[in-house]
């Protein structure tokens, strides 16, 4: 069943759940919240006008990591206010994706690499070169395996969290 649409006439590039609040990540470049499974939304942020919302990422220690079209990392409050801005990874590329862990910060890039800061995005490396020629869509962590999806429809894995592996 397709609930509401958050907003009307705009893509939504991703969503997040947590128990009781739904996040929409929107191609018009804003944060959408809705406290009621989706029947009705509400603009919670806008972090970098013009430029969509590619990945969302709720931390266990509630905070919405954003992934922005404009090639930056946003950290936000569950509510959207006291959001901070990171450091671009790779100047002209966007972000696709965003997973935070404990005090590691990962995101992938339109550029290929996925990059890794451990300061909340002050500075960046990237992690184990390039997979393939195409963009990283998506970056995932569970336990000691970092998962990324790319643009030429593969998944890879690796066991090298911080850099210097393979994938």
């Amino acid at each position: 069943k397709g609930l509401t649409p958050p907003a009307a006439g705009t893509a939504i590039n991703s969503i997040v759940a947590t128990s009781t609040l739904l996040y929409a990540g929107a191609a018009n470049g804003r944060v959408y919240l809705s406290t009621d499974h989706g029947s009705s939304w509400s603009n919670i942020v806008t972090p970098a006008p013009g430029f969509a919302v590619n990945g969302l990422f709720i931390s266990a220690d509630n905070y919405i990591y954003i992934a922005s079209s404009n090639g930056r990392a946003f950290i936000c409050a569950l509510n959207g206010t006291q959001c901070v801005q990171t450091k671009a990874p790779a100047v002209g590329f966007a972000l696709n994706g965003v997973f935070a862990h404990a005090n590691h910060l990962y995101t992938a890039s339109a550029n290929g690499f996925v990059y890794h800061s451990v300061n909340q995005g002050q500075t960046w490396q990237t992690i184990n070169g390039q997979p393939d020629s195409s963009a990283v869509k998506s970056v995932y962590v569970a336990g000691n395996t970092i998962y990324i999806g790319t643009q030429n429809e593969y998944v890879y894995t690796s066991t090298s969290l911080t850099g210097g592996g393979s994938w």
